[in-house]
Protein backbone atom coordinates (compact mmCIF):
# COMPACT_ATOMS: atom_id res chain seq x y z
CA UNK A 1 0.00 0.00 0.00
CA UNK A 2 0.94 3.58 -0.56
CA UNK A 3 1.99 5.31 2.90
CA UNK A 4 2.31 8.78 1.09
CA UNK A 5 -2.39 7.93 -0.33
CA UNK A 6 -2.84 7.75 3.23
CA UNK A 7 -1.54 10.76 4.41
CA UNK A 8 -3.05 12.77 2.04
CA UNK A 9 -6.34 11.70 3.35
CA UNK A 10 -6.58 14.50 6.64
CA UNK A 11 -4.99 17.65 4.89
CA UNK A 12 -4.85 19.05 8.33
CA UNK A 13 -2.62 18.14 11.04
CA UNK A 14 -5.00 17.21 13.97
CA UNK A 15 -2.13 17.97 16.37
CA UNK A 16 -1.07 21.01 15.45
CA UNK A 17 -4.91 22.20 15.24
CA UNK A 18 -5.23 20.96 19.11
CA UNK A 19 -2.08 22.39 20.08
CA UNK A 20 -3.11 25.76 18.70
CA UNK A 21 -6.61 25.58 19.97
CA UNK A 22 -4.98 24.97 23.71
CA UNK A 23 -3.09 28.58 22.96
CA UNK A 24 -6.29 30.21 21.40
CA UNK A 25 -3.87 31.05 18.34
CA UNK A 26 -6.30 29.44 15.66
CA UNK A 27 -8.52 31.50 13.47
CA UNK A 28 -11.92 31.23 12.42
CA UNK A 29 -10.64 30.21 8.75
CA UNK A 30 -8.40 27.57 9.92
CA UNK A 31 -10.94 26.38 12.83
CA UNK A 32 -13.58 26.40 10.06
CA UNK A 33 -11.07 24.38 7.65
CA UNK A 34 -10.61 22.03 10.23
CA UNK A 35 -14.23 21.59 11.13
CA UNK A 36 -14.79 20.39 7.32
CA UNK A 37 -12.07 17.88 7.24
CA UNK A 38 -13.31 16.56 10.08
CA UNK A 39 -16.74 16.02 8.93
CA UNK A 40 -15.28 14.31 5.68
CA UNK A 41 -13.19 12.06 8.62
CA UNK A 42 -14.66 7.57 7.79
CA UNK A 43 -14.81 7.71 11.58
CA UNK A 44 -14.86 10.66 14.46
CA UNK A 45 -12.51 9.89 17.01
CA UNK A 46 -12.60 11.14 20.74
CA UNK A 47 -10.26 14.47 19.90
CA UNK A 48 -12.48 14.62 16.76
CA UNK A 49 -16.15 14.78 18.56
CA UNK A 50 -14.90 17.25 21.43
CA UNK A 51 -13.98 19.59 18.65
CA UNK A 52 -17.45 19.58 16.94
CA UNK A 53 -19.44 19.64 20.42
CA UNK A 54 -17.26 22.48 21.07
CA UNK A 55 -18.29 24.16 18.20
CA UNK A 56 -21.98 23.77 18.40
CA UNK A 57 -22.14 20.09 16.94
CA UNK A 58 -23.69 18.43 20.08
CA UNK A 59 -23.47 14.38 19.57
CA UNK A 60 -24.70 13.27 23.10
CA UNK A 61 -27.29 15.66 24.40
CA UNK A 62 -30.64 17.55 22.80
CA UNK A 63 -30.08 21.30 23.32
CA UNK A 64 -33.18 22.95 23.35
CA UNK A 65 -33.42 24.75 19.79
CA UNK A 66 -32.26 21.47 18.16
CA UNK A 67 -34.76 20.36 15.32
CA UNK A 68 -36.35 17.65 17.44
CA UNK A 69 -35.35 14.19 16.58
CA UNK A 70 -38.96 12.45 15.81
CA UNK A 71 -38.55 14.79 12.52
CA UNK A 72 -41.81 16.71 13.59
CA UNK A 73 -40.39 19.97 12.41
CA UNK A 74 -40.68 21.76 15.89
CA UNK A 75 -37.61 22.28 17.77
CA UNK A 76 -36.72 20.01 20.95
CA UNK A 77 -37.83 22.29 23.71
CA UNK A 78 -41.32 22.71 22.17
CA UNK A 79 -41.73 19.25 20.83
CA UNK A 80 -40.55 15.85 22.72
CA UNK A 81 -38.95 17.72 25.97
CA UNK A 82 -42.52 18.68 27.01
CA UNK A 83 -43.53 15.22 26.79
CA UNK A 84 -40.67 13.59 28.69
CA UNK A 85 -41.87 11.56 31.75
CA UNK A 86 -40.78 12.56 35.39
CA UNK A 87 -37.87 10.55 37.04
CA UNK A 88 -38.84 7.52 38.48
CA UNK A 89 -37.44 6.13 41.98
CA UNK A 90 -36.32 3.41 40.74
CA UNK A 91 -33.60 3.12 37.72
CA UNK A 92 -34.28 2.06 34.23
CA UNK A 93 -32.01 -0.32 32.16
CA UNK A 94 -31.94 0.89 28.89
CA UNK A 95 -30.82 -0.89 25.85
CA UNK A 96 -26.71 0.63 25.86
CA UNK A 97 -26.92 -0.61 29.82
CA UNK A 98 -28.91 -3.98 29.11
CA UNK A 99 -25.69 -5.49 26.87
CA UNK A 100 -23.99 -5.70 29.57
CA UNK A 101 -26.13 -8.21 31.17
CA UNK A 102 -27.96 -11.30 29.27
CA UNK A 103 -30.86 -11.62 31.48
CA UNK A 104 -31.38 -7.73 31.25
CA UNK A 105 -30.67 -7.86 27.44
CA UNK A 106 -33.25 -10.38 27.32
CA UNK A 107 -36.16 -8.15 29.14
CA UNK A 108 -35.43 -5.39 27.43
CA UNK A 109 -35.73 -6.85 24.42
CA UNK A 110 -38.84 -8.29 24.79
CA UNK A 111 -40.07 -5.09 25.79
CA UNK A 112 -38.77 -3.53 23.10
CA UNK A 113 -40.31 -6.35 20.38
CA UNK A 114 -44.20 -5.40 21.73
CA UNK A 115 -42.76 -1.82 20.94
CA UNK A 116 -41.91 -2.74 17.66
CA UNK A 117 -44.74 -4.34 16.62
CA UNK A 118 -46.93 -1.93 18.08
CA UNK A 119 -45.81 0.91 16.02
CA UNK A 120 -45.36 -1.32 13.14
CA UNK A 121 -49.27 -1.66 12.90
CA UNK A 122 -49.92 1.90 13.76
CA UNK A 123 -47.62 3.55 11.29
CA UNK A 124 -49.01 0.83 8.65
CA UNK A 125 -52.49 2.24 9.53
CA UNK A 126 -51.56 6.00 8.86
CA UNK A 127 -49.18 5.11 5.33
CA UNK A 128 -50.66 5.84 2.66
CA UNK A 129 -49.18 5.60 -0.95
CA UNK A 130 -45.60 6.48 -2.02
CA UNK A 131 -46.84 7.88 -5.24
CA UNK A 132 -47.41 11.11 -5.01
CA UNK A 133 -49.98 11.26 -6.34
CA UNK A 134 -51.76 8.83 -5.03
CA UNK A 135 -53.85 8.78 -1.58
CA UNK A 136 -54.74 5.96 -1.11
CA UNK A 137 -54.38 3.93 1.79
CA UNK A 138 -51.06 1.44 1.71
CA UNK A 139 -51.09 -2.50 2.28
CA UNK A 140 -48.69 -4.85 3.86
CA UNK A 141 -46.12 -5.47 1.26
CA UNK A 142 -43.22 -8.13 0.68
CA UNK A 143 -39.70 -7.17 -0.26
CA UNK A 144 -38.67 -9.93 -1.85
CA UNK A 145 -41.18 -12.07 -4.12
CA UNK A 146 -40.44 -15.47 -2.88
CA UNK A 147 -42.58 -17.93 -0.80
CA UNK A 148 -40.69 -17.93 2.00
CA UNK A 149 -43.42 -20.14 3.85
CA UNK A 150 -42.48 -23.27 1.15
CA UNK A 151 -39.08 -21.97 -0.33
CA UNK A 152 -36.02 -21.98 2.46
CA UNK A 153 -33.85 -18.95 3.19
CA UNK A 154 -31.12 -17.83 5.35
CA UNK A 155 -30.74 -14.37 6.40
CA UNK A 156 -29.51 -12.09 9.21
CA UNK A 157 -32.48 -9.80 9.04
CA UNK A 158 -34.59 -9.80 11.70
CA UNK A 159 -38.05 -8.75 11.90
CA UNK A 160 -36.93 -6.44 14.99
CA UNK A 161 -34.05 -4.63 13.73
CA UNK A 162 -33.51 -3.45 17.35
CA UNK A 163 -33.19 -6.66 18.62
CA UNK A 164 -28.87 -6.32 17.47
CA UNK A 165 -26.51 -7.92 20.05
CA UNK A 166 -24.37 -9.72 17.77
CA UNK A 167 -21.40 -11.70 19.06
CA UNK A 168 -18.24 -12.21 17.46
CA UNK A 169 -17.86 -15.96 17.05
CA UNK A 170 -21.07 -16.97 16.63
CA UNK A 171 -23.61 -17.14 13.26
CA UNK A 172 -26.22 -14.97 12.73
CA UNK A 173 -28.06 -16.24 9.71
CA UNK A 174 -31.73 -17.82 10.10
CA UNK A 175 -34.30 -19.12 8.83
CA UNK A 176 -36.60 -16.30 6.50
CA UNK A 177 -39.70 -16.34 8.07
CA UNK A 178 -43.08 -14.91 6.33
CA UNK A 179 -42.99 -12.19 8.65
CA UNK A 180 -39.50 -11.05 7.41
CA UNK A 181 -39.18 -8.14 4.85
CA UNK A 182 -42.87 -7.29 5.64
CA UNK A 183 -43.64 -3.28 5.24
CA UNK A 184 -46.07 -0.89 4.31
CA UNK A 185 -45.66 1.48 1.49
CA UNK A 186 -47.66 0.92 -1.64
CA UNK A 187 -51.55 0.57 -2.13
CA UNK A 188 -52.82 -2.55 -3.20
CA UNK A 189 -52.61 -0.80 -7.07
CA UNK A 190 -49.10 -0.09 -6.75
CA UNK A 191 -48.43 -3.09 -4.64
CA UNK A 192 -49.50 -5.39 -8.02
CA UNK A 193 -47.80 -3.92 -10.40
CA UNK A 194 -44.72 -3.96 -8.29
CA UNK A 195 -45.65 -7.36 -7.90
CA UNK A 196 -45.38 -7.88 -11.86
CA UNK A 197 -42.72 -5.98 -12.28
CA UNK A 198 -39.95 -9.15 -12.64
CA UNK A 199 -36.86 -7.77 -13.93
CA UNK A 200 -34.96 -8.70 -16.94
CA UNK A 201 -32.68 -7.82 -19.13
CA UNK A 202 -35.26 -6.65 -21.20
CA UNK A 203 -36.48 -4.65 -18.49
CA UNK A 204 -36.03 -0.34 -19.07
CA UNK A 205 -34.56 1.98 -16.72
CA UNK A 206 -37.85 2.69 -15.26
CA UNK A 207 -38.87 -0.55 -14.53
CA UNK A 208 -35.79 -1.35 -12.95
CA UNK A 209 -35.68 2.19 -10.22
CA UNK A 210 -39.24 1.03 -9.96
CA UNK A 211 -37.95 -2.12 -8.48
CA UNK A 212 -34.79 -0.66 -6.49
CA UNK A 213 -37.36 1.65 -4.55
CA UNK A 214 -38.91 -0.93 -3.13
CA UNK A 215 -35.75 -1.53 -1.34
CA UNK A 216 -35.59 2.25 0.00
CA UNK A 217 -39.67 2.06 1.10
CA UNK A 218 -38.67 -1.40 3.01
CA UNK A 219 -35.87 0.06 4.95
CA UNK A 220 -37.43 3.60 5.49
CA UNK A 221 -40.42 2.12 7.02
CA UNK A 222 -38.49 0.14 9.37
CA UNK A 223 -36.24 2.70 10.25
CA UNK A 224 -39.23 5.24 11.07
CA UNK A 225 -40.54 2.39 13.52
CA UNK A 226 -37.65 1.87 15.02
CA UNK A 227 -37.38 5.99 15.41
CA UNK A 228 -41.06 5.55 16.96
CA UNK A 229 -40.79 3.01 18.99
CA UNK A 230 -37.46 4.13 20.73
CA UNK A 231 -38.87 7.82 21.12
CA UNK A 232 -41.54 6.38 22.99
CA UNK A 233 -38.47 4.54 25.06
CA UNK A 234 -37.29 7.83 25.47
CA UNK A 235 -40.14 9.87 26.25
CA UNK A 236 -41.36 7.68 29.00
CA UNK A 237 -37.74 5.84 30.44
CA UNK A 238 -34.89 9.20 29.67
CA UNK A 239 -34.99 10.31 32.97
CA UNK A 240 -35.14 7.60 34.89
CA UNK A 241 -31.71 6.18 33.58
CA UNK A 242 -29.22 6.54 36.14
CA UNK A 243 -25.97 6.90 34.16
CA UNK A 244 -25.31 10.24 32.39
CA UNK A 245 -23.00 8.05 30.03
CA UNK A 246 -25.53 5.76 29.12
CA UNK A 247 -27.99 8.87 28.69
CA UNK A 248 -25.48 10.06 26.42
CA UNK A 249 -25.43 6.98 24.15
CA UNK A 250 -29.09 6.58 24.17
CA UNK A 251 -29.00 10.35 22.80
CA UNK A 252 -26.93 9.17 19.82
CA UNK A 253 -28.42 6.38 18.96
CA UNK A 254 -31.63 8.60 18.30
CA UNK A 255 -29.96 10.77 16.11
CA UNK A 256 -27.97 8.00 14.59
CA UNK A 257 -31.79 6.68 13.56
CA UNK A 258 -33.53 10.32 12.53
CA UNK A 259 -30.31 10.56 10.51
CA UNK A 260 -31.17 7.79 8.43
CA UNK A 261 -34.77 8.32 8.39
CA UNK A 262 -34.10 11.78 6.82
CA UNK A 263 -31.81 10.57 4.47
CA UNK A 264 -33.94 7.77 3.18
CA UNK A 265 -36.83 10.11 2.63
CA UNK A 266 -34.69 12.64 0.43
CA UNK A 267 -33.35 9.64 -1.42
CA UNK A 268 -37.05 8.11 -1.70
CA UNK A 269 -38.37 11.24 -2.91
CA UNK A 270 -35.38 11.79 -6.24
CA UNK A 271 -35.81 8.07 -7.17
CA UNK A 272 -39.86 8.62 -7.10
CA UNK A 273 -39.08 11.88 -9.26
CA UNK A 274 -37.52 9.85 -11.50
CA UNK A 275 -40.71 8.11 -12.32
CA UNK A 276 -42.14 10.50 -14.96
CA UNK A 277 -38.58 11.50 -16.42
CA UNK A 278 -35.07 10.16 -14.65
CA UNK A 279 -32.40 13.01 -15.38
CA UNK A 280 -30.51 12.22 -11.88
CA UNK A 281 -30.18 8.42 -11.57
CA UNK A 282 -27.14 6.30 -13.03
CA UNK A 283 -28.86 2.59 -14.18
CA UNK A 284 -26.16 0.08 -14.48
CA UNK A 285 -27.14 -3.50 -15.28
CA UNK A 286 -24.79 -7.11 -15.56
CA UNK A 287 -25.48 -10.22 -16.92
CA UNK A 288 -23.45 -12.87 -15.22
CA UNK A 289 -23.24 -16.22 -14.89
CA UNK A 290 -26.51 -18.41 -13.45
CA UNK A 291 -26.50 -19.37 -10.27
CA UNK A 292 -29.00 -19.90 -7.67
CA UNK A 293 -26.97 -19.35 -4.32
CA UNK A 294 -27.77 -16.08 -3.22
CA UNK A 295 -30.38 -12.93 -4.19
CA UNK A 296 -30.79 -9.25 -2.76
CA UNK A 297 -32.75 -6.40 -3.11
CA UNK A 298 -31.03 -3.73 -0.43
CA UNK A 299 -29.15 -0.66 -0.12
CA UNK A 300 -25.45 -0.40 0.08
CA UNK A 301 -23.17 1.59 1.89
CA UNK A 302 -20.33 2.22 0.35
CA UNK A 303 -17.15 3.74 2.91
CA UNK A 304 -14.19 4.86 1.20
CA UNK A 305 -13.85 4.94 -2.66
CA UNK A 306 -10.65 2.63 -3.21
CA UNK A 307 -7.94 4.74 -5.04
CA UNK A 308 -8.15 8.39 -3.56
CA UNK A 309 -9.59 7.37 -0.59
CA UNK A 310 -12.76 9.65 -0.42
CA UNK A 311 -14.76 9.03 2.24
CA UNK A 312 -18.47 8.14 1.61
CA UNK A 313 -20.70 7.24 4.21
CA UNK A 314 -19.36 7.70 7.90
CA UNK A 315 -19.59 5.05 10.28
CA UNK A 316 -20.47 7.67 13.28
CA UNK A 317 -20.90 10.98 12.29
CA UNK A 318 -24.86 12.43 12.83
CA UNK A 319 -24.59 15.44 11.20
CA UNK A 320 -23.24 13.53 7.30
CA UNK A 321 -26.27 12.35 5.20
CA UNK A 322 -26.11 8.96 4.02
CA UNK A 323 -25.11 8.22 0.97
CA UNK A 324 -26.63 4.56 -0.07
CA UNK A 325 -26.64 2.69 -3.06
CA UNK A 326 -29.49 0.71 -4.45
CA UNK A 327 -28.68 -2.78 -5.39
CA UNK A 328 -30.20 -5.93 -6.75
CA UNK A 329 -29.23 -9.56 -7.98
CA UNK A 330 -31.74 -12.15 -8.86
CA UNK A 331 -31.56 -15.34 -10.74
CA UNK A 332 -32.96 -14.95 -14.47
CA UNK A 333 -33.13 -17.40 -16.96
CA UNK A 334 -29.77 -18.90 -17.75
CA UNK A 335 -28.21 -15.38 -15.59
CA UNK A 336 -27.95 -13.71 -12.95
CA UNK A 337 -29.28 -10.00 -13.42
CA UNK A 338 -27.47 -7.43 -11.58
CA UNK A 339 -28.78 -4.10 -11.58
CA UNK A 340 -26.98 -0.80 -9.66
CA UNK A 341 -28.63 2.04 -8.87
CA UNK A 342 -27.36 5.76 -7.47
CA UNK A 343 -27.80 9.45 -7.52
CA UNK A 344 -25.28 10.24 -10.30
CA UNK A 345 -24.93 13.75 -9.35
CA UNK A 346 -23.60 12.72 -5.95
CA UNK A 347 -19.77 13.28 -6.99
CA UNK A 348 -19.00 11.00 -4.40
CA UNK A 349 -20.94 7.95 -5.05
CA UNK A 350 -19.95 8.90 -8.92
CA UNK A 351 -16.48 8.76 -7.62
CA UNK A 352 -16.97 5.07 -6.45
CA UNK A 353 -18.54 3.42 -8.99
CA UNK A 354 -16.51 5.07 -11.49
CA UNK A 355 -13.15 3.67 -9.81
CA UNK A 356 -14.25 0.10 -9.54
CA UNK A 357 -15.51 0.25 -13.02
CA UNK A 358 -12.10 0.78 -13.63
CA UNK A 359 -10.26 -2.11 -11.59
CA UNK A 360 -12.97 -4.79 -12.73
CA UNK A 361 -11.91 -3.66 -16.18
CA UNK A 362 -8.69 -4.69 -15.39
CA UNK A 363 -9.58 -8.52 -14.14
CA UNK A 364 -11.13 -11.15 -14.87
CA UNK A 365 -14.43 -12.54 -12.49
CA UNK A 366 -13.83 -9.26 -10.59
CA UNK A 367 -17.63 -8.77 -10.94
CA UNK A 368 -18.39 -11.67 -9.54
CA UNK A 369 -16.19 -11.06 -6.69
CA UNK A 370 -17.83 -6.88 -6.53
CA UNK A 371 -21.42 -8.07 -6.53
CA UNK A 372 -20.89 -11.17 -4.03
CA UNK A 373 -19.31 -8.85 -1.60
CA UNK A 374 -21.47 -5.68 -2.07
CA UNK A 375 -23.78 -7.97 -1.07
CA UNK A 376 -22.43 -8.85 2.14
CA UNK A 377 -20.18 -6.95 3.82
CA UNK A 378 -21.98 -3.37 2.53
CA UNK A 379 -26.10 -4.53 3.03
CA UNK A 380 -27.71 -5.95 5.38
CA UNK A 381 -30.39 -8.20 3.45
CA UNK A 382 -28.66 -10.89 1.36
CA UNK A 383 -30.18 -13.69 1.11
CA UNK A 384 -28.23 -17.47 0.88
CA UNK A 385 -30.31 -20.06 -0.47
CA UNK A 386 -30.80 -23.21 2.14
CA UNK A 387 -28.51 -26.04 -0.69
CA UNK A 388 -26.01 -23.21 -0.37
CA UNK A 389 -25.77 -22.51 3.13
CA UNK A 390 -25.71 -25.71 4.46
CA UNK A 391 -23.38 -27.05 2.94
CA UNK A 392 -20.99 -24.45 4.64
CA UNK A 393 -18.57 -25.27 7.93
CA UNK A 394 -19.44 -23.78 10.65
CA UNK A 395 -16.39 -21.42 10.55
CA UNK A 396 -17.74 -20.48 6.87
CA UNK A 397 -20.78 -19.13 8.54
CA UNK A 398 -18.94 -17.70 11.27
CA UNK A 399 -16.71 -15.66 8.98
CA UNK A 400 -19.81 -14.71 6.49
CA UNK A 401 -21.79 -13.73 9.78
CA UNK A 402 -18.64 -11.44 11.29
CA UNK A 403 -18.25 -9.82 7.20
CA UNK A 404 -22.06 -9.04 6.92
CA UNK A 405 -22.56 -7.22 10.46
CA UNK A 406 -19.18 -6.13 12.01
CA UNK A 407 -16.64 -3.59 11.46
CA UNK A 408 -13.19 -2.18 12.97
CA UNK A 409 -14.09 -0.47 15.59
CA UNK A 410 -11.72 2.02 15.74
CA UNK A 411 -11.34 2.29 11.96
CA UNK A 412 -8.38 4.19 9.91
CA UNK A 413 -7.88 4.46 6.50
CA UNK A 414 -5.61 2.18 6.37
CA UNK A 415 -7.77 -0.66 7.70
CA UNK A 416 -10.44 0.27 4.76
CA UNK A 417 -7.85 -0.25 2.87
CA UNK A 418 -6.83 -3.67 3.37
CA UNK A 419 -10.62 -4.40 3.50
CA UNK A 420 -11.48 -2.91 0.11
CA UNK A 421 -8.77 -5.32 -1.42
CA UNK A 422 -10.06 -8.02 -0.15
CA UNK A 423 -14.05 -6.50 -0.30
CA UNK A 424 -13.50 -6.68 -4.31
CA UNK A 425 -11.86 -10.13 -4.33
CA UNK A 426 -8.46 -8.82 -5.55
CA UNK A 427 -6.75 -10.97 -2.74
CA UNK A 428 -8.80 -13.12 -1.36
CA UNK A 429 -12.63 -12.15 -1.41
CA UNK A 430 -15.53 -13.63 -1.38
CA UNK A 431 -17.52 -15.33 -4.99
CA UNK A 432 -20.79 -16.60 -4.57
CA UNK A 433 -21.52 -17.49 -7.87
CA UNK A 434 -19.30 -20.76 -7.97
Amino acid sequence: MDKDKIKEINTVSEADVMKEMCNNTLSNKDKNQFLESIMENYYLDNDNINFLEDNGYSFFKFQNQDQCFCLSGKVFAECCQTKMQPKRSEPYTSYEKSLLNPDEFKVFQTKMTELFLKHYQNLGAKQVCAIPTCQKQAVESNLYQIDFANEKWYSTNKINPLDSNFKMGEVFFNTVEANNFKYFGWCADHEQTNQKNVLSKESSEIEIIQMHTCAILFKLFIAQVCLTASQEDFLSNFNSIAETGFQAIFVYRLKKLANQVQSLQNILLKYLKSYEKNTDLKVITWELGRQKNFQILDLIYPQISPSDFQVINSVNNVFVAENPISFCVNDVCKNTLVTIVFDKTNKKLQNFINQYLLIIDEKSKAKEYFVSNCALILADNILFSAKYFEKLSLDDKVFLSALNKFRYENPTAGHEYVKMQFFAGFTKGNDFFK
